[in-house]
């Protein structure tokens, strides 16, 4: 499994949504993502992580109160160990 860092996944996330200057402090839920482009963001980070991660235990309602930062933190935490 690769490691993704959050400047990454921040590069990733101004790839599939408009808000600009986000940062690792930016609130989750003040970006505006839709269910689709939740989608794609995780699924561009399994492809850097090399990895699936569990989406059906995810809390869209939890990280909307959350940083960039913590998202991944939680994120990291749902990656699939094969």
């Amino acid at each position: 499994m690769n490691e993704v860092s959050v400047s990454e996944a921040i590069e990733m996330l101004d790839g599939v949504c408009s808000v600009p200057d986000i940062g690792p402090d930016t609130e989750f839920g003040n970006l505006g993502l839709d269910s689709l482009m939740l989608i794609e963001w995780i699924s561009m980070l399994e492809d850097r992580l090399d990895a699936e991660v569990n989406i059906k235990d995810l809390d869209i309602e939890y990280l909307s109160t959350r940083s960039i930062s913590e998202v991944m933190d939680v994120l990291r935490g749902l990656v699939v160990r094969s």
